[in-house]
């Protein structure tokens, strides 16, 4: 269909369903809600970016054990195309990386540089 624009994939997949367009980019969790056919083309892999000092805190610490759980990994596998490799590897950007450039000034006097989170989970698409 030409000259349509779709917001999510979700939407994108309603419009294939509706037969209001034949083919789209999307994700397979959304093409699965409504029984489409779904062709993987590549596979994304999605990292977290926190504040080192984040990184320790008791809520960030539990959304990383539950990104580690079964059911977490039980309902990565039931919504299709999402992989549950969730390693939590803690890098350290350091003070010259272009991460620390995004952050304030207030940020950099106190000494606060973002950590990144590697191999978070995956989706293919």
């Amino acid at each position: 269909m030409s000259g349509s624009s779709e917001r999510t994939e979700t939407d994108l997949a309603l419009a294939i369903a509706a037969g209001r367009a034949d083919v789209g980019l999307g994700i397979e969790a959304s093409a699965r809600q409504f029984q489409l056919e779904f062709t993987p083309m590549i596979v994304e892999r999605f990292d977290l970016l926190v504040w080192r000092k984040a990184y320790f805190d008791p809520p960030f610490q539990k959304l990383i054990g539950f990104c580690a759980s079964k059911p977490f990994e039980r309902r990565a596998k039931e919504l299709g195309g999402l992989t549950s490799a969730c390693s939590a590897r803690c890098i350290s950007t350091g003070h010259k990386s272009t991460g620390h450039e995004m952050a304030s000034a207030g940020d950099k006097a106190a000494g606060l540089t973002p950590t990144a989170l590697a191999s978070t989970p995956t989706r293919r698409r």
